[in-house]
């Protein structure tokens, strides 16, 4: 199956008359889309009203080896059989917002599989992590973060992969598990 390919230029500062006429030039074929601030937000709005309603309406929990809190978001560290877990409770509504889905045979799907079995002391070193956004987050004192409406945004691979070679361990295996994966919650 093959998808049309969708080219956009977008910045961070407003268009102004002179911008207008350059970006005509860019109505073409391909076509390419040109978003300024207020374009960029009023697609954040226009998308907002399209999350996904089947995330649950009461808040979920992922507990945390640590965290770090900056400005409204959370850098945190999470056990890798912790985060299989949460990512096997959630698989259903977790990522409806994910551009991309899982691609079962890849390398890099093999790669992350290799590094849970083999090295997952050092998986958070290997990895990039995974971004998540919420509706909300709490950080509570016992290492645990309750999330209203989670969505994994980047790391779809990252996350199915670490969820289905834990579910395929046995308990001697799965003892032996005891790295982490950087989550940022946004």
């Amino acid at each position: 199956v093959s998808l049309p390919v969708q080219l956009v230029y977008v910045t961070n500062s407003h268009f102004s008359g002179t911008d207008d006429t350059k970006i005509g030039f860019l109505k073409g074929d391909p076509e390419v889309d040109a978003l300024d601030l207020d374009g960029v937000c009023d697609l954040l709005a226009e998308r907002e009203a399209e999350r996904p309603l089947n995330a649950p309406s009461k808040p979920v929990t992922l507990k945390v080896v640590s965290a770090l809190p900056h400005e409204g978001s959370l850098l945190a560290s999470v056990n890798l059989i912790e985060f299989a877990r949460f990512v096997g409770e959630g698989e259903r509504w977790l990522f409806e917002s994910n551009v991309r889905q899982y691609l079962s045979k890849s390398k890099i799907n093999q790669g992350i599989r290799q590094t849970v079995e083999r090295e997952s002391e050092h998986f958070w070193r290997f990895n990039n992590g995974v971004t998540m956004v919420v509706d909300q987050f709490e950080q509570r004192p016992d290492s645990t973060v309750v999330l209203t409406k989670p969505q994994i945004v980047n790391g779809c691979q990252t996350s199915l992969s670490i969820k289905r070679v834990i579910e395929e361990l046995d308990s001697t295996q799965r003892a032996k598990v005891n790295g982490s994966v950087l989550v940022r919650i946004i």
